[in-house]
């Protein structure tokens, strides 16, 4: 039995994308900036795949650059909306449950000597408008990161609530969303919500890893950390990676015409795997207990078991053949526990014992089925320890 339930993490690519891949390697190989026959073939094929992607954004080609996946996307979003502002380094305002590719380019640049407000978040993992708002009144604000879907908790934040804060008190602040865990799940056109930046990764949609992208509304001028060439349009300069674009696109298309089918379908593992855990052990707590105005991702589960150890049911989990992890993959495997939770207000005994299962449209019912019994059984026999 093999049942893979990490696919916050990473997830399978599709079989046509893989196969893609492998054949525009061969195929495709030109360097889309040269001007023969084999190099146009590879322009052709990016601009097909700018297109796809843009589309589903709802933007124009031009907003879209590629990138090797969500950190470089969103270090170069960060980076490049603060140094585009000289002098004066501004205010860059995130949350306190950011990604760790969003959280470590900040504190580099308060290193550096740039201001950093870091807003909390309520119980149910969404951002404290009243914090924010107190925060965006108060300071010459240059960036706002905030991220679409939390990635341990599957919390979804009101990017329309910040952005209308944003409007009122910082009108000529940058907004940022991270949309790693949202992208082709859920539906977000940042020119309708006003976002200016939004990066997104091909591996968390089964693409392949190392491609992402990164939207940049058109008319900002941002100074990314990068330089070189010029390609795509000096946001990302660097010889393209034009198959692995090519195949993101190609998954990206594939789950985002079929999204509200696969959003259904994870929404109704999800609730059945709450359902099960909450009646088969007294110990369950959801992290968060109750969603917030905006609801939770249908992909994402986040509960703990007080007195059993995270690590230890995970690693029993796993031999016997069902895949979750303790948390972000992205954190380091740090001792500190998780970030996410304790801005939350969860309590270390609930945090330590916490695990993420997350699904996709490759999972199926018959699947939690199968795993919900093992899940219980090693929750109670570690309980007993």
């Amino acid at each position: 039995m093999d049942i893979y339930f990490d696919n916050g993490a990473t997830t399978q690519p599709l079989r046509e994308v893989a196969e893609a891949l492998g054949e525009m390697a061969l195929s495709c190989y030109g360097n889309p900036s040269s001007k023969h026959g084999v190099g146009i073939q590879a322009d052709l094929a990016l601009d097909g795949a700018r297109e796809d992607v843009s589309a589903i954004l709802g933007c124009a080609k031009g907003e879209v650059a590629f990138t090797s996946g969500g950190t470089e996307s969103n270090n170069i979003a960060l980076f490049g909306a603060l140094n585009r502002v000289r002098g004066k380094r501004p205010l860059a305002v995130a949350t306190t449950v950011e990604h760790p590719s969003v959280l470590e380019p900040l504190k580099r640049y308060a290193a550096l000597g740039g201001p950093v407000r870091l807003c909390g978040v309520g119980k149910d993992g969404s951002v404290d408008l009243g914090e924010m708002e107190e925060i965006l009144a108060g300071g010459d604000v240059g960036l706002i990161s905030v991220m679409h879907v939390n990635n341990e908790t599957g919390a979804v934040q009101p990017i329309g609530e910040v952005r209308a804060l944003r409007d009122r008190h910082a009108p000529r602040a940058v907004i940022h969303v991270d949309g790693v865990q949202s992208f082709c799940k859920m539906r977000l056109l940042p020119a309708e919500l006003g976002v200016d930046l939004y990066s997104a990764s091909g591996h968390k949609v089964h693409g392949p890893k190392g491609a992402g992208l990164l939207y940049v509304r058109k008319g900002l001028d941002i100074a990314g950390p990068l330089y070189g060439g010029g390609q795509e349009r000096g946001v990302r300069p660097g010889t393209q990676n034009v198959p692995a674009a090519a195949a993101f696109a190609l998954a990206a298309k594939a789950l985002y015409q079929r999204l509200d089918e696969y959003a259904s379908k994870a929404r109704a593992m999800t609730e059945r795997l709450r359902e099960g855990i909450r009646e088969g052990t007294g110990l369950a707590v959801f992290n968060p207990r109750e969603p917030g105005a905006c609801g939770l991702s249908g992909y994402i589960l986040n509960v703990g078991f007080p007195g059993v150890p995270g690590e230890a049911l995970l690693r029993h989990l796993d031999s016997e053949g069902v895949r979750v992890s303790t948390g972000s993959a992205c954190s380091g495997g740090g001792k500190g526990g998780s970030h996410v939770l304790r801005a939350m207000g969860v309590p270390d005994t609930v945090a330590k014992s916490a695990i993420r299962i997350s699904l996709s449209h490759m999972n199926g019912m018959d699947e939690v089925e199968a795993a919900l019994p093992i899940i219980l059984r090693n929750v109670g026999r570690l309980a007993r320890r």
